[in-house]
């Protein structure tokens, strides 16, 4: 169920399983966790086909967790990457 989409309640489907949010770079499916608060920034997230997860954590809270993921996940994304 975790990875299973949602649907809101006229039977939509969301971009949503349950508490993650779900989205795809370079084609690849991620869940992920996004937050934040006074003077730090985060975003989690988990690429299950890839078996990988990445994680950006900063004490800034304008940092942009997700363009930086999004500029520095698909360096993972390569087979001849090591697991």
């Amino acid at each position: 169920m975790f990875y299973q989409q949602q649907n809101d309640n006229t039977g939509k489907p969301v971009e949503m399983s349950l508490g993650w949010h779900i989205r795809s770079l370079n084609g690849n499916r991620y869940y992920f966790k996004e937050g934040g608060g006074a003077g730090f920034h985060s975003e989690m997230r988990i690429y299950p086909e890839l078996r990988i997860a990445t994680v950006a954590i900063s004490n800034d809270t304008e940092f942009n967790a997700r363009d930086f993921l999004n500029e520095t996940d698909p360096e993972f994304f390569s087979s001849e990457t090591p697991r």
